[in-house]
């Protein structure tokens, strides 16, 4: 999905900018937004995910949005003037960001 991504030297924040060709099954292109969405609705208490913490916990907000104080994502950050980025700001350096990442 992601054709480049920058990590700040303190490894809390992470630019992805995605592929502008991406698309779902029906031929909509996929953007940063979407991506914002579906973590968010990971998060969400209704979802009753057991493994959304385990993979997003580390956002800034997620725990927020998994205890049902908010629902919107506070630190994930999809900028519409650039449809295909999106930043998202961690509480801590994680290892799990950092694999993914390389």
């Amino acid at each position: 999905m992601a054709q480049r991504w920058e990590v700040s030297s303190d490894q809390t924040v992470f630019t992805f900018t995605l592929r502008e060709n991406a698309r779902f099954h029906d031929g909509r292109p996929v953007t940063a937004e979407d991506f914002k969405y579906s973590w968010e609705r990971a998060l969400h208490p209704a979802t009753e995910s057991p493994v959304a913490r385990t993979y997003l916990g580390d956002i800034v907000g997620a725990d927020e949005t998994a205890d049902g104080r908010t629902e919107d994502l506070e630190a994930l950050r999809c900028w519409t003037r650039e449809r295909w980025k999106s930043r998202s700001r961690l509480s801590r350096a994680s290892r799990l960001w950092t694999t993914v990442a390389k």
